[in-house]
C-alpha cells in the first residue's frame, strides 16, 4: 500500500516477534480507496462497532487464558470439553469439506461471500458429502437481496440480513446469476425460485468454547472483524496487527483452530493468490475476530437431490433390475434372480456417468441404458439377448444438460430426448425396431428442466417441460412414430421438473410443483386431445413429483415435503378423484 512499505512492515514483524510472514500479494499494491473496496463489512445499527468488538474479543481472550493458565497450572493451554484441541473442515480424515476459494474483486460485497462460504460448507458437512457440487450465488444474496435494502458496493452490508435472505428467499445457484465485481442489476435466470437453497435458522455465538464445539461438529462459521494495513501483505503464518491503521470492516468464513497455536483458521474471499491459497490463520482476539460468530442451523437444498441416481427397469422375463451410479461414476446393476422375488449382488457395468442412468425396453424385450457421460454426450449400453447379456458402452454424441427421458414409438423404436447446450429439445432415434441410431436433431424450444414423456392412447408420444417463463410447454407427435407439431404452453408458473402419467381411459395428466410449493395439476379432457386448466393438490413439497399407476389404474404421485419425509397423494377411483396427502415417514435428502 503507498504509505506502507513492506520494509516498514517486515520491521514492525521483527521488534513484535511476529508470527507471520508478510510479502508482496496480489492486493498489497492497492490505493486506500481500492483497499477498501475489498472489504465491506459495516455494523448494523444493533450491533457494536469495530472498536467495540475488538474490545470485546480482548476481554474474551482475557478470561479464556486465565481458565487456561488455572486448568492446566501453567503447562499450556487446556483443551476445552467436547471438543478436540484442533481441527479443520479443509481435512477430516482426508476430505475437505470447504468450496473453492472466491474472488469478491473491488466490490464491498465480502459479507455475501463469507455468509455463502459458510453455507455452502455446512451442506457439505450437514449431508457427509464433502465432493458435493455446490456453488451459490453470491451475486443474487448482494445485488438482489443486499440492494434490495439500499446496499451497494460502496457501503457494504452486515451478517444477519445477509443469512435473513437465506431464510425468507434463499439464494440459487452461481450459474443462474454468475457474480461480476462492481454494482450489477439483479438479473436471476427465469427459474431461479425453483433452484434456491435456504437456511431455515441461524444464531450467534460469542463464547470460544461454543464457538470451537460448533466447528468441530456442525460446520464452519461466519465472522467480521477489523481489517488494517497491513494485512493486505500477509503470506503466511498467524497474523496479529503489527502497523499500519484501520482500513475497515470485513467478513470471512471460520472453518476450524487451533489451540496449541491459539488461532483461527479462515476462508477468504480475494482470490487464491492472496495468503495461503486463498486461507489465512489470526490469532485468538485478534481485530476483533472472535467477538461474535454466525452459526447456520440447518440447510434446505434441492442441490444433489433432485435428480434420482437410479433407474428400475422390468426384464422380458419379469424380473426387476436396478441401475445406478456409483461412487465411481460407473454403471453398477442388482437384479432379481427370479421373478418376484430374490435378489443378486451388485456388479458392475463400467463407463463413465454424469446423470442417472434412463432406461428403456426394445421391441424384442432386451433392456437398454442410456445416460450423459462426463463429456456430456450421450452413451447407452444394452442387453445382447432378453434378460442377460450386455454389450460395451457406445456413445451417440451430442452435447447434453441434463438426463433427458427415452421414450417407444408405437413401432417399437426407442427415441431420447435430452436438453441440448443451446437449452433447446434434441432427440435421437432408432432408425429400426432393437437396433441402428440416426443423428441428433433439434425440436427447438427453450427447457429450463429436463423433459419428460408419455405416450398417448392413439400412440404418439408427447413431451413436457418448463420453458424460460416458468410455464408448462409441450410438443408431440403429429401421428404415431414420425412428425412433431411445434411447442404451444399450458401456462402454469412451476418451480420443478414435471411429472407426467396417464389415466386408465388413456388421458395424460402432468404434476409439478407450483410457486406456492403445492403440488398442481393439469390433465387432458379427453384421449389424445383437449386441456384442463390447472387446479392444486394442496401440500407443501420441496423436490419434485414423482407419478406412477397402480395396478388398478390409479395415478399415484410422490414428493418429499418440507420435513423431508416422503409424502404421497392418490386418485380415489381410476381417472378421477384425489386423496388428501399422507406421510410415508423417512428422512430424504
Amino acid at each position: 500500500m503507498p504509505d506502507l512499505q513492506l520494509t516498514d512492515i517486515q520491521t514492525a514483524l521483527d521488534a513484535a516477534g511476529g508470527r507471520w510472514r508478510a510479502g508482496p500479494t496480489t492486493l498489497s499494491h492497492l490505493s486506500l480507496d481500492e483497499a477498501r473496496m475489498r472489504l465491506g463489512y459495516v455494523p448494523g445499527p444493533e450491533e457494536p462497532t469495530l472498536e467495540e468488538r475488538e474490545q470485546q474479543a480482548t476481554a474474551a481472550l482475557s478470561a479464556v487464558t486465565i481458565r487456561f493458565a488455572r486448568d492446566a497450572a501453567g503447562v499450556g493451554p487446556a483443551v476445552g470439553v467436547g471438543f478436540p484441541a484442533s481441527f479443520s473442515w479443509q481435512n477430516v480424515a482426508g476430505h475437505n469439506y470447504i468450496t473453492p476459494v472466491r474472488d469478491q474483486g473491488g466490490c464491498g460485497s465480502c459479507v455475501a461471500f463469507g455468509s455463502t462460504a459458510t453455507v455452502e460448507g455446512t451442506l457439505r458437512v450437514l449431508r457427509d458429502d464433502p465432493d458435493l457440487n455446490v456453488d451459490l450465488s453470491e451475486a443474487d444474496l448482494f445485488y438482489c437481496i443486499a440492494a434490495s435494502q439500499g446496499r451497494n458496493c460502496a457501503n457494504g452490508w452486515w451478517v444477519p440480513p445477509a443469512l435473513d435472505g437465506y431464510k425468507t428467499e434463499g439464494v440459487p445457484d452461481e450459474a443462474c446469476f454468475p457474480y461480476t465485481a462492481g454494482n450489477q442489476p439483479c438479473n436471476r435466470c427465469g427459474d431461479w425460485a425453483g433452484r434456491v437453497t435456504r437456511v431455515p435458522g441461524w444464531h450467534q455465538i460469542t463464547d470460544h468454547n461454543q464457538m470451537k464445539a460448533w466447528l468441530s461438529t456442525r460446520g464452519p462459521l461466519a465472522t467480521c472483524f477489523t481489517v488494517y494495513q497491513d494485512f493486505y501483505s500477509y503470506v503466511s503464518g498467524v497474523y496479529h496487527h503489527v502497523t499500519g491503521g484501520v482500513v475497515g470492516g470485513h467478513c470471512v468464513c471460520v472453518i476450524g483452530y487451533d489451540d496449541a497455536g491459539q488461532f483461527w483458521i479462515c476462508k477468504n474471499s480475494w482470490g487464491a493468490g492472496w495468503g495461503e491459497g486463498g486461507f489465512f490463520c489470526i490469532g485468538y482476539g485478534e481485530c476483533g475476530i472472535d467477538a461474535t460468530m454466525w452459526a447456520v442451523d440447518a440447510v434446505d437444498s434441492n442441490i444433489g437431490t433432485l435428480e434420482a441416481l437410479f433407474s428400475v427397469g422390468r426384464n422380458q422375463d419379469g424380473r426387476l433390475e436396478v441401475f445406478a451410479r456409483g461412487t465411481d461414476l460407473a454403471l453398477h446393476h442388482i437384479w432379481q434372480t427370479a421373478p418376484n422375488n430374490g435378489w443378486s449382488g451388485w456388479n458392475g457395468l463400467g463407463g463413465e456417468l454424469s446423470t442417472l442412468p434412463l432406461q428403456d425396453n426394445n421391441a424384442d424385450g432386451r433392456l437398454e441404458i442410456f445416460a450423459r457421460g462426463t463429456d456430456n454426450g450421450l452413451y447407452h449400453i444394452w442387453q445382447t439377448a432378453p434378460n442377460n447379456g450386455w454389450s460395451g458402452w457406445g456413445g451417440l454424441g451430442g452435447i447434453l444438460t441434463g438426463a433427458g427421458v427415452v421414450g417407444r414409438n408405437l413401432d417399437g423404436r426407442l427415441e431420447v430426448f435430452v436438453r441440448g447446450a443451446d437449452d433447446a429439445l434434441y432427440h435421437i432415434w432408432q432408425t429400426a425396431p432393437n437396433n441402428g441410431w440416426s443423428g441428433f436433431a433439434s425440436l427447438g424450444g427453450t427447457l429450463t428442466s429436463d423433459p419428460v414423456a408419455n405416450v398417448n392412447a392413439d400412440g404418439r408420444i408427447e413431451l413436457f417441460a418448463r420453458g424460460a417463463d416458468g410455464a408448462l410447454w409441450h410438443i408431440w407427435q403429429t401421428s404415431p412414430n414420425n412428425g412433431w407439431s411445434g411447442w404451444a404452453s399450458l401456462s402454469g408458473g412451476i418451480t420443478s421438473t414435471p411429472a407426467v402419467g396417464r389415466n386408465l381411459d388413456g388421458r395424460l395428466e402432468v404434476f409439478a410443483r407450483g410457486n406456492d410449493g403445492a403440488l398442481w395439476h393439469i390433465w387432458q379432457t379427453s384421449p389424445n386431445n383437449g386441456w384442463s386448466g390447472w387446479a392444486s393438490l394442496g401440500g407443501l413439497i420441496t423436490s419434485a413429483p414423482v407419478a406412477a399407476s397402480n395396478l388398478d389404474g390409479r395415478i399415484e404421485v410422490f414428493a418429499r415435503g418440507v420435513d423431508r419425509a416422503l409424502w404421497h397423494v392418490w386418485q380415489t377411483a381410476p381417472n378421477n378423484g384425489w386423496s388428501g396427502w399422507a406421510s410415508q415417514g423417512g428422512v430424504l435428502i
